[in-house]
């Protein structure tokens, strides 16, 4: 998904962007480096993130991407 997709994706979904780090169990993250991380919690904020594949025939988790990251303006 190139950039624009990308914002276009975060603007228009109905994500959980909680202000208080409450994390989402259900997804689990240890990039601290994204703004919607929880920081003391290896978990995200979002409701649902877009995982997506950046190899033509992916066979590992190394050929994908969270392509809801977006970088903390803290790191």
């Amino acid at each position: 998904m190139d950039d624009a997709k990308n914002s276009s994706y975060l603007e228009n979904s109905d994500y959980l962007d909680c202000c208080d780090n409450s994390p989402n169990k259900h997804i689990k993250c240890t990039v601290k480096e994204c703004e919607h991380h929880c920081k003391g919690e290896n978990f995200c904020k979002l409701d649902k993130i877009c995982v997506e594949s950046h190899k033509d025939d992916p066979k590992d988790c190394g050929a994908v991407d969270c392509t809801s990251f977006s970088k903390d303006a803290n790191y």
